[in-house]
């Protein structure tokens, strides 16, 4: 399964980040499956937001798009702890902007 994640700070951000995604998924052959969007602050903690139950259901050969680390959380300890619950758990993570893919 292919989730994009968008978090953005207002509702401006939204459309431009999604056209970002959606070039990025039809560039690498990727079809999303399902888009999970919040308007938050990156400081809200992650058990919070939408990520924390998206994150938990993902399994092994899922894909996680996101347009920027940043907009996983403010943190940097959190951010590291997302990367490394994603490659536990073989989950292939995709930041369109930094162009970073972390996978196992």
């Amino acid at each position: 399964m292919v989730i994009a994640y968008l978090r953005v700070s207002t509702e401006k951000q939204f459309l431009a980040n999604q056209k970002e995604i959606l070039r990025f998924a039809e560039k690498n052959g990727l079809s999303i499956d399902k888009w999970y969007t919040e308007t938050v602050s990156g400081s809200v903690s992650t058990k919070e937001r939408k990520l924390a139950p998206l994150l938990r259901q993902m399994k092994p050969g899922d894909t996680l798009i996101v347009t920027e680390i940043s907009r996983l959380s403010r943190t940097l300890l959190e951010i590291m702890t997302i990367l490394n619950s994603c490659i536990k758990k073989q989950v292939v993570l995709y930041s369109t902007k930094e162009g970073y893919v972390f996978q196992n």
